[in-house]
């Protein structure tokens, strides 16, 4: 028979505040295989605070198999405080992502798009975005048919048609607009670089704009 479970609140607490604590495997299960499951909160923290933890596995499963399930709200926190140093004979790794003022390097590439001028080549006018930047440049990608799209220099932000620079800001700003002038555009996209150093208002970015204008004959 299935079950039907209701949960309005699950926590699972190790080590908070200043334990210490080592996890070989743990298994948060609700509802699984044939089951009907919701779950309005569901709580998982790991050594919390000045803690040190170190965990193996962490298997939160909801609804399995053939079930229907509904989350409301899952958090799992592991390890906020000290950076947390795995034992010598294990592969495993640690960072920390935004705390003790480290930088972090941020990219974004909005899809490659023809604009729905499938036959006709563009001209990229101008860039601007709105965002909280810093350290933050665009530059702008254009392909011709038969062309191949390298995916592997939009992630690396190598090849542009063009760069422009982007002032840093503290708040949320719309920059200036830039001018540039990049033909030969029958697809286009363009990325967004930055890198937040960790301390203050992470960056953020809310609209990426360019203009385009049609260019030459149909193909």
């Amino acid at each position: 028979m299935a079950d039907q479970t209701d949960i309005s609140q699950l926590s699972v607490e190790t080590a908070p505040d200043t334990g210490n604590a080592q996890i070989s495997q743990d298994v948060v299960e609700v509802g699984a295989d044939g089951s009907t499951a919701q779950v309005s909160q569901d709580v998982v923290e790991i050594g919390s605070d000045g803690s040190s933890a170190q965990i193996s596995q962490d298997v939160v499963e909801i609804g399995s198999a053939k079930s229907t399930a509904i989350i409301s709200q899952l958090t799992i926190e592991c390890g906020r405080g000290p950076e947390v140093i795995p034992p010598d004979e294990t592969p495993l790794g640690t960072f920390t992502i935004g705390f003790g003022g480290l930088a972090i390097n941020w990219w974004l590439v909005p899809s490659i798009s023809d604009d729905s001028i499938e036959l006709r080549s563009k001209v990229i006018k101008s860039v601007r975005v709105t965002g909280k930047v810093s350290g933050a440049n665009v530059k702008v990608y254009t392909y011709q048919p038969t062309e191949d799209i390298n995916v592997t220099d939009l992630e690396d932000g190598l090849n542009s048609a063009v760069m422009v620079i982007l002032d840093d800001t503290t708040q949320v700003v719309q920059s200036a607009r830039f001018s540039v002038n990049v033909p030969n555009a029958i697809l286009e996209t363009v990325r967004v670089e930055g890198l937040w150093r960790g301390v203050g208002q992470p960056d953020q970015l809310h609209e990426i704009c360019w203009e385009r204008a049609a260019q030459g004959v149909r193909r």
